[in-house]
């Protein structure tokens, strides 16, 4: 029986797609390994512009349950508080109440990243998968159980809180039971 033998033009069209293939391998290869750079190099960026934009906060705070009426001053009521950065927190809520303003809260002017952070450690901590999540100077901060003791540990991105998440499961769920 005679062997098939292939057209040289066939076989020579079949190495030449063969080789574009490992070229376009090795340049998908290059492609992905630039992406996951940027795309690091974007988050870092995205970090810092974060970070400024909140240090830029720094001062301010947010009131709620404030009602307004028309042809008041708020710079004038503001000024009857003691306002000052750091932990005056309680004095600052009692002159509130002294002032008739029982219903009005404050929190930190937190960025939009910074504040939906903050969201997302309370419903963790209203669930009971963290001890307690609030924020101090800017940062997301929650307390996590550690064995006999509470440790705190700072919030940076979504990530941080999904590894708070795993370990909390884990922490809370029954031991399994032996056969």
């Amino acid at each position: 029986m005679a062997e098939a033998q292939l057209d040289p033009a066939i076989t020579s069209m079949i190495t030449k797609v063969v080789q574009d293939s490992i070229g376009l391998s090795a340049q998908i290869s290059q492609l992905t390994a630039e992406n996951v750079e940027l795309k690091a190099r974007i988050y870092k960026l995205e970090n810092k512009a974060d970070a400024s934009e909140q240090y830029s906060r720094r001062n301010n705070l947010r009131f709620f349950g404030v009602s307004e009426e028309r042809g008041e001053d708020t710079d004038n009521i503001l000024s009857l508080l003691p306002i000052e950065r750091g932990r005056r927190r309680k004095k600052l809520k009692s002159k509130l109440k002294e002032c008739g303003h029982n219903k009005v809260f404050f929190n930190e002017d937190l960025t939009k990243t910074r504040a939906n952070l903050l969201f997302h450690a309370r419903g963790l901590a209203k669930s009971g998968r963290v001890e307690g999540a609030w924020s101090s100077d800017g940062s997301i901060l929650v307390r996590v159980k550690h064995g006999d003791s509470f440790a705190v540990k700072r919030i940076d991105c979504i990530d941080d809180l999904n590894q708070f998440k795993s370990y909390a499961d884990i922490a809370r769920s029954p031991a399994p039971v032996g056969t």
